[in-house]
């Protein structure tokens, strides 16, 4: 499973840069980096939407590396 994260600038007031995560070469999901208007959570990234990643309400990761591994974990586990 090759998991990639490509740049996308998000139609947000606050929350702009974004990521969309790939997984071989198919759209798995949408990442919003959280802005300064979050507080303690600035920088961190929130899970927008996903397809075929199930639990996916209110996912929130400290880094890419953290969000790679659940997809990974979260699409391992749905195929069972």
């Amino acid at each position: 499973m090759i998991i990639e994260f490509q740049p996308v600038e998000l139609l947000h007031e606050h929350d702009a840069v974004g990521r969309l995560v790939l997984v071989d070469g198919k759209l798995a999901g949408v990442l919003a980096q959280l802005s300064d208007a979050h507080g303690a959570a600035a920088g961190k990234w929130f899970l927008e939407c996903s397809f075929g990643a199930p639990g996916c309400c209110d996912a929130e990761f400290d880094d890419l590396d953290a969000a790679r591994l659940w997809f990974e974990e979260s699409l391992a586990a749905n195929k069972g």
